[in-house]
């Protein structure tokens, strides 16, 4: 554990720079698969997928019986070398993994699926985001933003942030969110 700490963090966007270097990845669980003579982990971070790969001994040792104990969503840290391998659909390239750290293991059953309902989905947002196509509306948004952002400044434009919170209701009789806000009540802005 303290052995895992003292590899700098790398981003599986930067993997392809490393091959033949000891890495240390950060990310959640995105597949599994345990075979007979190999385990793979497909990990997934904010940057990307890769694959990790680990031999299965017989009989299977400590870090192979980790391995499968993984669940699908748990984040990890994991450590080992990146080796270029062109049969590797994510990038031709995989982890060849050395250490393995269960930072917050998830529930066996994920409670939503990509065809779940929307209400379902909105109740597990923060699990539905981490989906890379419920995600890209986000990445969307934060690119245009940022578009609008630098464009105003170039024109000497300053940036406000007004209150959002009211001291009471609107007179539109519409419903509205109501908050504890200093042993007072108060009022989201619509």
């Amino acid at each position: 554990s303290d052995r895992v700490r003292r590899v700098k963090r790398t981003l599986i966007s930067e993997l392809p720079q490393l091959i033949g270097e000891r890495v240390r990845v950060r990310g959640w669980v995105n597949a599994l698969r345990d075979q007979k003579r190999v385990q793979f982990v497909v990990l997934r971070d904010e940057s990307g997928l890769a694959q990790v790969v680990l031999a299965k001994d017989d009989p299977p040792s400590e870090l192979n019986e980790k391995v499968s104990t993984l669940t699908v969503e748990s984040a990890v840290t994991i450590v080992g070398t990146v080796a270029a391998d062109e049969r590797v659909n994510l990038g031709g390239l995989e982890l060849k993994l050395e250490e393995l750290e269960v930072d917050s293991p998830a529930e066996p059953e994920v409670p939503i699926a990509p065809d779940s309902a929307l209400d379902k989905r909105i109740d597990w947002r923060y699990l539905d985001l981490r989906r890379p196509d419920r995600r890209l509306i986000f990445e969307v948004q934060s690119t245009a933003e940022h578009a609008m952002r630098e464009f105003w400044r170039e024109q000497g434009f300053i940036e406000l942030h007004s209150p959002k919170l009211m001291g009471s209701a609107s007179e539109s009789g519409a419903e509205l969110f109501k908050v504890e806000y200093f042993d007072r009540q108060a009022y989201l802005a619509q």
